[in-house]
């Protein structure tokens, strides 16, 4: 059998020409401009947001933002450069991608640089104004401790409290007047200032009217005690004074933390707090008003613990002559106890005249 060839068929023939190189990509001139307008918008746009809704604390922090504005621009316009020249030889979108990568870090290098200069520029304009605050109040607190000082002398002088009354009174005043008007730490700082004193004042004036009653109930005058009940009554008396006395002690020790507190309630920061609360603690020195408090709160337990020993053995001493005779039934270590505690009573007052002289006498304390 003959083998039949395989019909022939045609292929077609291979195209050995050479192929035509890729031609560079043209851009108008609408389209540079339009690339380089795009590669501006972003950051344009994110500086504008930045300064107008963020916090110029001052001239100098603002002026240092534009600088670096400035700088990143330079950069940008040369990324741009940078972009044209890739998007001549290629094709636009890798010259757009390449170029929008770089935009934003530099948009991000130029916020996080504005956001760091506007903050060093913040923390420098709050401690400029804590100083200034904190001396403006401490002027203010040295000039009604002085007149406080000079009404202190004219009550010890004549007795008379109106004086020493009319100059804390006005202090208050001062001090509503600036949280009034002012703003910021200083409206804070004067307010809690003022909330703080009244506080005290009013205790004093509550201790004092306590203090009167028993005083003028008799005291530990023998001859107002020859009644039981009136025995039991000057201890109640007694005791509410103590009372009084208790709290204002204890306002006295706790003003300045009290004010540190009140400060912060008010929207202060914790630093600038601290800050008024020293200032006030130099201006208000309270050392020696806590000595005196110290030795009233031991006259008034030192009278209470005589009334006790009254009280308890009553029907075994009587008055003779203005003074307190105790029957058999008392050894002489008790009467002459007894008589102790009377003499340390007396001696308190002395004391504590000595300790207001020093008060009204210290000087300003140094800066």
């Amino acid at each position: 059998m003959s083998q039949v060839p395989p019909a022939a068929t045609k292929h077609a023939a291979p195209n050995l020409s050479p192929a035509k190189p890729q031609q560079p990509l043209r851009l108008t001139i609408a389209q540079r401009i339009l690339l380089i307008v795009s590669a501006l918008a972003i950051p344009c746009i994110v500086a504008v947001l930045v300064v107008k809704n963020g916090k110029i604390a001052d001239p100098q922090g603002f002026m240092e933002g534009m600088s670096r504005m400035a700088i990143t621009y330079g950069v940008i316009t040369l990324i741009a450069a940078v972009a044209y020249m890739i998007g001549r030889r290629r094709t636009l979108w890798p010259a757009v991608g390449i170029f929008t990568v770089l935009m934003s870090v530099v948009t991000i290098t130029f916020c996080l640089g504005l956001s760091r200069a506007n903050k060093v520029a913040a923390a420098a304009h709050d401690r400029a104004e804590r100083a200034a605050q904190a001396k403006r109040v401490e002027a203010e607190l040295d000039g009604v401790a002085a007149r406080i000082r000079e009404a202190a002398k004219q009550e010890q002088a004549t007795g008379n409290r109106d004086a020493l009354q009319a100059a804390a009174a006005d202090g208050l005043a001062k001090f509503d007047k600036i949280a009034a008007n002012e703003t910021g730490n200083t409206a804070i700082v004067a307010r809690a200032t003022a909330e703080v004193v009244r506080k005290v004042l009013d205790a004093t004036a509550e201790y004092r009217k306590a203090l009167d009653a028993y005083k003028a109930d008799g005291g530990l005058k023998a001859a107002s005690l020859e009644l039981q009940d009136s025995v039991i009554h000057r201890r109640t008396l007694l005791r509410a004074a103590a009372e009084k006395n208790d709290t204002l002690t204890s306002l006295i020790e706790t003003q300045p933390e009290t004010l540190r507190k009140r400060c912060i309630e008010l929207g202060m920061g914790e630093k600038a707090a601290q800050s008024s609360a020293d200032a006030f603690t130099k201006a208000l020195d309270a050392s020696i008003g806590l000595k005196m408090q110290a030795l009233e709160k031991e006259a008034l337990v030192l009278s209470d613990k005589r009334l006790a020993v009254l009280e308890t053995a009553w029907g075994h001493w009587s008055v003779v002559d203005g003074t307190i005779k105790f029957d058999e039934t008392f050894s002489q270590e008790q009467i002459a106890d007894f008589n102790q505690t009377l003499a340390r009573i007396r001696e308190i007052g002395p004391e504590q005249a000595k300790l207001r002289q020093e008060k009204l006498a210290a000087p300003k304390p140094k800066e």
